[in-house]
Order: C-alpha cells, then sequence, then structure tokens
C-alpha cells in the first residue's frame, strides 16, 4: 500500500514537473510584466508548488518507511538491508530539501510581487519557519556531504544555505532599494528552476544521458543546473542593482539641483538706506 501511494504521487510529481521545465523559459524572456508573463508565470509557480509539495510527501514518506516505500525484499541479509535502508534516507534527505527549496523559492518569488515594499506582511511565524528549516537542512546536508566527500550534497547544502539567508536577510533588512522586491523576485524563480532542472538530469536526465556522463562526470547534469542558474542570478542582480544606484544618483543630482535654483527668500536688502536701518 505504501509503495502504491508513492508511486502515483511520483507519477503526479512526474507530470507536473514536466509542465514546469517547459514553461520555466516563457515568463524568462516574455516582456516583464506582459500577459504571457504573467499568465504563463502562473503556471510555473503553481506548477513548482505541486512538485514542491509532492516531492516533501515522497521523501517523508521513504524516511519513514524505506522498505515499504520501495518494496524492499525484508529477507535480504541484515547488513544489505541496514546498507540500502541507509542509502535510501540519505537520498531522500538531499530530495527533501531540495523539495524545500523548491517551495520557499516559489513562494518567496510571489510573496515579494504581492507586498512589495511591505516587508512586514513577511513577518510572520508561517513564513518564517520553511526557510529557516531550509537553512537548517542546508547546514546540515553539508555537514553530510563533507562528511562522506560528496559534493553534491555540499554544493546544495551551501545553495540552500545562501537562499534561505538571503530570503531572512530581505525581510528583516532595515532598507532595500526600490527595485529590491524584483531581484527577490526573479532570483527566487531561478532558484525553483534549479531545483527542478536538478530533479530532472538525476533521475529522467541520467537515463537519457548516462551513456555520456559515465563516474565523476555524473556530477554535471547535477551541478550545471545550479551553476547555469546561480551565474544568471548573479548577472540579472548586477544589472538591476546598477539601475537602482542610476536612479537614486538622478534623484539626488535632481533635489541638489532644486536647492541651488531655489530662491534665497522673500527679503531683499535695502541697498539705498543707511547701514544703521538695515
Amino acid at each position: 500500500m505504501i509503495h502504491f501511494i508513492h508511486q502515483c504521487l511520483f507519477y503526479s510529481h512526474l507530470a507536473i514537473g514536466t509542465v514546469a521545465l517547459f514553461t520555466f523559459w516563457v515568463p524568462v524572456f516574455a516582456v516583464k510584466g506582459g500577459a504571457k508573463h504573467k499568465s504563463i508565470g502562473k503556471i510555473f509557480a503553481w506548477s513548482m508548488y505541486t512538485v514542491a509539495i509532492t516531492g516533501l510527501f515522497m521523501t517523508m514518506i521513504a524516511l519513514a518507511m524505506p522498505l515499504q516505500t520501495y518494496d524492499i525484499d525484508p529477507n535480504l541479509p541484515p547488513l544489505r538491508i541496514a546498507e540500502i535502508t541507509e542509502q535510501i534516507r540519505l537520498m531522500n534527505s538531499f530530495l527533501f530539501m531540495l523539495s524545500l527549496l523548491v517551495l520557499n523559492s516559489t513562494h518567496h518569488a510571489l510573496s515579494v510581487v504581492k507586498y512589495k515594499s511591505n516587508r512586514d506582511a513577511m513577518k510572520t511565524t508561517m513564513y518564517l519557519l520553511p526557510i529557516i528549516l531550509l537553512g537548517v537542512c542546508g547546514i546540515g546536508m553539508a555537514v553530510i556531504g563533507y562528511l562522506k566527500s560528496q559534493v553534491l550534497f555540499m554544493v546544495f547544502g551551501g545553495i540552500s544555505i545562501s537562499a534561505s539567508f538571503g530570503m531572512l536577510k530581505y525581510i528583516f533588512q532595515r532598507e532595500v532599494t526600490h527595485n529590491r522586491w524584483l531581484i527577490e523576485h526573479f532570483s527566487s524563480l531561478i532558484g525553483s528552476g534549479i531545483g527542478a532542472y536538478t530533479a530532472f538530469f538525476a533521475f529522467g536526465g541520467r537515463r537519457i544521458f548516462g551513456h555520456i556522463f559515465v563516474g565523476q562526470l555524473q556530477l554535471i547534469p547535477w551541478i550545471a543546473p545550479a551553476v547555469i542558474g546561480t551565474a544568471f542570478t548573479f548577472w540579472l542582480t548586477r544589472k538591476y542593482q546598477q539601475q537602482a544606484k542610476r536612479v537614486v544618483a538622478q534623484a539626488s543630482s535632481s533635489r541638489k539641483s532644486e536647492v541651488a535654483n531655489a530662491p534665497l527668500g522673500n527679503e531683499k536688502l535695502n541697498t539705498s538706506a543707511p547701514l544703521s536701518q538695515q
């Protein structure tokens, strides 16, 4: 029964994830704020919500009941059972963190558009707890990766820590630039895309590209989405930060010009009167 439930969740996860893979690129290249950007963007976002939630359920089931989830023969030798159980729990711990990354990234991306400068609306327990949990999971996964020499776990542990810290920093920072919400929006959605493509290359893509990426090269399909997505995020962030600086500089220059051109006052010095009367 547990295996059947897990399989139902898996195929639902796979189907909706395919939709997310294709719809990710439309809002990226569409006119920002346009009808196509908004409509396809919503499809991608809700697809990612579904992918994240089904992913969390699947991994929690596997962590709690690893043998039943994957229909493992319980009559195997005890050492083999212990080995399989450890492998299943290790991989599903990683996938739990990845699902949490996708969930937080998607939710944050939509919330910053909804609230914009009203960041106080995000300072709630329900909003902050999943973000903090993501950071904790990231630290744990990075440590496990270091102890077991697993580069993949260390890389995505670091990405999860960075994402968690970045969201918390945005929420609690005293002042932010006028377009910071926009930077948070696209960087968070790119984070969701990284999660979607990483999961694809880890499972479906492994069957397609398995004959190309062998041995240590197997890490390339896993890490490539993170490297490309992170580089794209840095480029866009730099672009919009420079745009914000120009706006601030123009506003400051305009204020200085207004002050310089302003009249000194309504009273004029009466140069014809004696000094004693002035």
